[in-house]
């Protein structure tokens, strides 16, 4: 058995448990207040900032034990594998299973951790109904959304291709890239379907404007969650098995000299596009699009906040650089 395969699968298994240890020893309110940071709200009163902490925690600790849990059946398989009579791919690519289980693990946690999330007790308490309906572009940027859409179409597109031609350029099995689509198309539909049934149709049971607010940003923070189930397994499905199909396709018609230039140009390219949209994304300010739709209020004093603080960071600077110009 390779050394440096196992140094590799230990260090998988050390972060996974570093990663299950931490969610689980996590405080509430470190949690709380980055939580709050990414809504774009103040941090609440109790009894609601209790209510938020639980929610946290509970989501928290869903996604990353999921996913170590994902990483340790992965290195399980690896070992498997190994120990078996199997095919091994080259240059140590077996690995790929022990990553494919922790993508697969982290977004069956996220949608877990959406679905599990206990509905408030409505006994004695005001129902508060929005006067038009609700819909995911509401509480998701198009640029998400879509971007969702896309990437589990064109990860379902691939993964039947790779079932119907197999290849292990690059050292990935297959199997892995029909494990993580078939991972995206499922959060796909719960996406779609939990979204509107689940999401959306939980009672508003609230008794403020800022537990109004914090509802939006608890429904938000679940729909994106699905999101980011969809795009970690279908980018990945992409991009492991878009590759090796593109070679196995060149490779028919022209020589291998000219397929390694087009697929190392066409893995640039692909880094070149996935930056674009990274920075596009950026931009968008996703995590905050509920806000520019729902509570356009919050979201103008929020940037009005956001400038201020950067122009007093701007004055201060200016400051300390006249300062020290002065003492020379």
């Amino acid at each position: 058995m390779d050394p440096f395969l196992i140094g590799l699968l230990c260090l998988y298994v050390a972060a996974a448990l570093g990663i299950a240890i931490w969610s689980l020893s996590i405080r509430g309110t470190r949690a709380a207040q980055r939580a709050s940071r990414q809504a774009g709200l103040a941090l609440p009163e109790e009894p609601l900032r209790g209510t938020l902490v639980r929610r946290l925690l509970h989501t928290l600790r869903w996604s990353n034990c999921c996913a170590a849990v994902g990483a340790l059946l992965g290195v399980a398989a690896c070992l498997v594998v190994i120990d078996s009579e199997l095919p091994m791919p080259e240059n140590n690519g077996v690995i790929w299973l022990a990553f494919a289980g922790f993508v697969l693990g982290g977004s069956a946690g996220a949608v877990l951790a959406v679905l599990t999330a206990r509905t408030p007790d409505a006994t004695g308490r005001p129902r508060i109904a929005r006067a038009a309906r609700r819909e995911l572009g509401d509480y998701l940027d198009p640029f998400e959304l879509n971007g969702a859409r896309v990437m589990a179409v064109l990860g379902a597109i691939v993964g039947g291709a790779t079932l119907a031609w197999p290849s292990e350029y690059i050292g990935i099995p297959p199997a892995v890239t029909t494990l993580l689509a078939a991972t995206g198309v499922i959060a796909w539909a719960i996406l779609e379907l939990g979204g509107r049934y689940v999401v959306l149709a939980r009672p508003r049971i609230v008794e403020s404007e800022a537990e109004l607010a914090w509802d939006d940003a608890f429904r938000a923070a679940d729909l994106r969650r699905l999101v980011t189930a969809v795009l970690l397994s279908t980018t990945y499905a992409v991009a492991f098995g878009g590759f090796p199909l593109v070679f196995t396709a060149l490779r028919m018609f022209v020589p291998d000299e000219v397929v390694m230039v087009s697929v190392n140009v066409s893995f640039y390219a692909a880094m070149a596009v996935l930056i674009t949209i990274v920075v596009i994304a950026t931009r968008r300010d996703p995590a905050h699009h509920y806000l520019r739709r729902l509570w356009p209020t919050v979201e103008a004093q929020r940037q009005a906040a956001a400038q201020a603080a950067a122009a007093r960071y701007a004055a201060d600077a200016a400051a300390r650089n006249a300062a020290r110009k002065a003492s020379r």
